[in-house]
């Protein structure tokens, strides 16, 4: 024997049939809402937006709009082109991944806030395209691809398909002209 003397479990001492199996099994604890049962909900903090701005507006009336929709001063509001240029971020910044695409939304932002935030993603690009007096589309969160919202300035989120065609080949997104509409015999 070693100078640790290892110790049996008591169910082992007591003469019961010993389970290792079990024993670490029942002292892990449960999953987060496995107990009740509850469906799993996302938190309330929103982590990223997603815009796809149509037209092609400048890099300083960007900074300008998200300055004003974050209620923070343009110097806190950091444009670049790849994700690899993001900063750290802390409470006082917004970093913005700014990229060029073809199609009829041809600016698309990634936008990080710096803090946990609360405004929810349709009513941001609702403040940013007031700003810009732009439309964008931001995701309808279904699995169809080519599903988007569709976001002005005033009105609410309306839902729109892209061209599946432009999307695919292309990677730009182009309104669907038979969008609810009766599309032509092929």
């Amino acid at each position: 024997m070693t100078t640790r003397q290892r110790t049996k479990p008591a169910a082992a001492r007591s003469g019961r049939k010993y389970r290792p199996w079990l024993a670490t099994t029942l002292s892990r604890r449960p999953l987060v809402g496995a107990a009740r049962q509850q469906p799993w909900r996302p938190p309330i903090e929103v982590a990223m937006y997603d815009l796809h701005l149509e037209g092609e507006p400048s890099r300083a009336s960007i900074r300008r709009a998200l300055a004003e929709a974050f209620g923070l001063d343009e110097e806190g509001i950091i444009l670049v082109a790849e994700v690899c240029e993001l900063p750290v971020p802390s409470a006082s910044t917004v970093a913005c991944v700014v990229r060029g695409r073809g199609g009829q939304f041809r600016v698309s932002l990634e936008i990080y806030p710096g803090g946990p935030t609360e405004l929810a993603e349709p009513e941001f690009a609702r403040r940013v395209c007031r700003q810009l007096g732009c439309r964008c589309l931001i995701s309808d969160d279904s699995i169809n691809p080519y599903r988007w919202l569709l976001v002005t300035g005033t009105a609410e989120p309306q839902p729109v398909h892209v061209s599946a065609r432009s999307l695919d080949c292309d990677l730009a997104f182009v309104l669907d002209p038979y969008d609810g509409a009766e599309r032509p015999p092929v």
